[in-house]
């Protein structure tokens, strides 16, 4: 392909709002599949630790592998949050975005993980607590969704006074304690997020 058609592909991908509403519409339905997947095996999952802190079958090592997705559930869910934003962020400067050359991440507003910068870059109004869920978000999409650390001694020194993102979720001190599929405070925020979306004119969408 002529490097003047990939440069042209490219460009229009990143600027289409379209692109990075459907990638988000992809990553939310598996991960709303997986953190439903979760819901059904907790109740399982439980009977099977029985206080042990651990599973002792296999069956019940099954159940509570299955219910242990919500980490994967909700890195996905946070991804399709990302994308949204990134979405929003490329509908508002549609008009700006031409020859990014091979670098997506020259674009401030598609440079990084960090949601809630990502939120204020795209204009959008975040309140303390959405920031504060939007910086949980971040860390399920850093480490608390794919690996078994974050990066630094001193964020795992965190971790291990304070838990995973995902104890944001929990209602109490327990694992199983977690609000599943779907917490409320996150459907919230990806509601408004849809609502931003509405906000961007259509000649703007592709």
């Amino acid at each position: 392909m002529e490097a003047e058609t990939a440069q042209y592909l490219f460009d229009s991908a990143v600027r289409s709002q379209f692109a990075w509403r459907q990638k988000a519409a992809r990553l939310y339905k598996v991960g709303i599949r997986t953190l439903e997947s979760a819901a059904e095996a907790k109740a399982s999952a439980e009977a099977g630790c029985d206080g042990c802190g651990r599973p002792q079958t296999l069956e019940e090592n099954q159940a509570f592998e299955e219910f242990m997705l919500f980490e994967v559930g909700f890195f996905l869910v946070a991804l399709a949050v990302e994308n949204l934003l990134k979405a929003i962020w490329s509908g508002r400067n549609h008009a700006s975005i031409s020859n990014v050359t091979n670098i997506r991440k020259d674009l401030d507003g598609l440079a990084d993980h960090d949601l809630a910068r990502l939120a204020k870059r795209a204009g959008i109004s975040v309140s303390d607590d959405e920031e504060s869920l939007m910086n949980t978000l971040r860390d399920c999409i850093l480490w608390g969704g794919r690996y078994p650390t974050p990066l630094k001694v001193s964020d795992y020194q965190e971790y291990l006074s304070k838990g995973p993102p995902t104890n944001r979720f929990n209602h109490g001190t327990s694992i199983f304690s977690i609000d599943l599929p779907m917490p409320p405070e996150l459907d919230m925020l990806l509601a408004s997020l849809i609502e931003e979306l509405k906000t961007i004119p259509e000649e703007n969408t592709y």
